[in-house]
């Protein structure tokens, strides 16, 4: 797993701690504000459109079992995906 990042590091600027980088999983449901990617481990993982990485894709363009590759954040309010970036299709 490449990790760039110190693990356990602070984002800059966001009350979020990274806990994983480049983690691989598939989106398990898709709602008009929000997603939930199931990671490799089995956990799953709520993400938000602004959560894309809008250099690979758009939130409106992600479906339900496309493999994702993301980073995993303790939020303050649980686990999250961010980076999230789509693979292909499972």
């Amino acid at each position: 797993m490449a990790d760039d990042l110190t693990e356990g590091a602070v984002s800059e600027g966001l009350s979020e701690r990274v806990l994983a980088v480049d983690r691989q999983g598939y989106i398990k449901a898709l709602h008009p504000t929000y997603g939930f990617i199931t990671a490799d481990t089995g956990e799953d993982l709520m993400f938000i459109p602004t959560a894309v990485d809008a250099t690979v894709a758009r939130f409106k363009t992600l479906h339900v079992n496309d493999v994702v590759q993301f980073d995993i954040v303790q939020h303050p309010r649980g686990l999250r995906a961010r980076q999230v970036r789509r693979l292909g299709a499972a």
